[in-house]
């Protein structure tokens, strides 16, 4: 679970009865924090492995639907990609912007990430909504009103979400997550720090083992400078996950050849989109951008297509989904250098093409969806290596 004042990502796997959960952390959002609504909820998942194994409404996407109909409004729910095969469900809701809450939004920047070992009353009173922990109103505002957001006068970054969901990893890469004291052939009786009987399960040595894997399968650079958190479980199982400022990643994996599993995800600045005015605006920063010379900001972040090479390298999954958000907002202030809306969604390079030429020659593309939402854009693109049965 990914927690910043303004904002909630909650992602689980297995039979973990996720939404079951909400209405607990609308409460809380509701009495702690002061929020009067959820501005606007995503909630997407891919087809089940295991159907039949699900609990809860998680037993059908009609159920899941129903459930989160009684916490939001004029919801829209879809179904992307073939229904006789992989495809990828989603729900959302319009924004509501009457729920806002901008000192939160103020304050997302001033927290820095928590560690794992980071005790729980320190994040509890770290999100805390009383005076002390937000930023003290603007000037204008004396009243103890809480103060309007000003509109911004630079560019703001491009909300974008990459999520890569693999399955049949080669055995090569199902190997990399199993525990030393396991292997896919012989696999040692599953314990936890519960029943310790093996001392090379106890969560310390979890956590070492798991940033070592990151470090040596090149996960902990993908994201430089951000708070980890590694497990390597026994026997066979690694889940990472990864945050700066308000940039986050997540990895899981499920290594057995039978049914082998792993996803990631992240937020990062991809530089996918072309370049654009900022001129007038001196020290603008923007994670993955540079500026130049006072004028034009161009991307310096790695490529998004460099990006999934990355990934694929480490899992060398037979077949892979592919889901890309952008928000499809405009520059403040309506420029955006000489087309005007070159900076849209639709120019993000994701939905063009998602995989450099190289990996084009090892990977067929069997499906590809392109959907326009209110602010956001999205492609969902489904590969799998060229040879394989669909």
């Amino acid at each position: 679970m990914f927690v910043w004042p303004h904002k909630l990502i909650l992602k689980t796997c297995g039979t973990t009865t996720l939404l079951l959960g909400l209405p607990t952390l609308l409460r809380i959002a509701s009495e702690t924090c002061g929020f009067e609504g959820v501005w606007r909820c995503f909630y997407s998942r891919k087809t089940f492995m295991f159907p039949d194994r699900q609990r809860g409404p998680h037993k059908d996407w009609a159920q899941e639907m129903s459930f989160m109909d009684k916490l939001f409004e004029n919801s829209s729910a879809y179904t992307v990609g073939r229904m006789n095969g992989d495809h990828w469900l989603l729900y959302l809701t319009p924004p509501r912007d009457d729920v806002l809450l901008p000192r939160a939004l103020e304050a997302s920047n001033t927290l820095p990430p928590s560690k794992p070992e980071t005790p729980l009353s320190a994040l509890s009173a770290s999100l805390s909504t009383t005076p002390s922990a937000l930023p003290p109103l603007s000037p204008q505002r004396r009243d103890g009103a809480l103060p309007l957001l000003k509109p911004r006068l630079v560019p703001s970054r491009p909300d974008q979400t990459l999520e890569i969901l693999m399955t049949s990893l080669s055995p090569a890469a199902c190997r990399k997550f199993y525990h030393p004291s396991s292997s896919p052939a012989s696999p040692v009786p599953y314990t936890t720090p519960l029943y310790p009987t093996d001392p090379l399960v106890v969560d310390g040595d979890a956590h070492a083992l798991g940033a070592k894997l990151s470090d040596d399968l090149g996960l902990t650079a993908i994201l430089p400078g951000a708070t980890l958190d590694s497990f390597l479980f026994a026997p066979c199982g690694f889940s990472q996950n990864a945050v700066r400022g308000d940039r986050y990643a997540t990895v899981h994996v499920t290594p057995e050849e039978a049914y082998s599993y792993a996803s990631f995800e992240c937020n990062f600045d991809f530089g996918g989109l072309d370049s654009f005015s900022t001129a007038g605006t001196p020290g603008f920063e923007m994670d993955g951008f540079d500026l130049n010379n006072g004028g034009a900001v161009r991307a310096k972040a790695e490529s998004l297509q460099q990006l999934v090479e990355k990934v694929l390298a480490i899992f060398e999954p037979a077949k892979m989904s592919i889901t890309l958000f952008v928000s499809d907002e405009e520059l403040a202030g309506g420029e955006s250098g000489n087309e005007g809306t070159h900076s849209k969604a639709r120019a993000h390079e994701g939905m063009r093409q998602l995989l450099n030429p190289e990996l084009l020659e090892r990977y067929e593309r069997v499906d590809r969806i392109l959907y326009e939402f209110e602010g956001y854009s999205l492609v969902y693109a489904v590969f799998q290596q060229r040879g394989k049965a669909a």
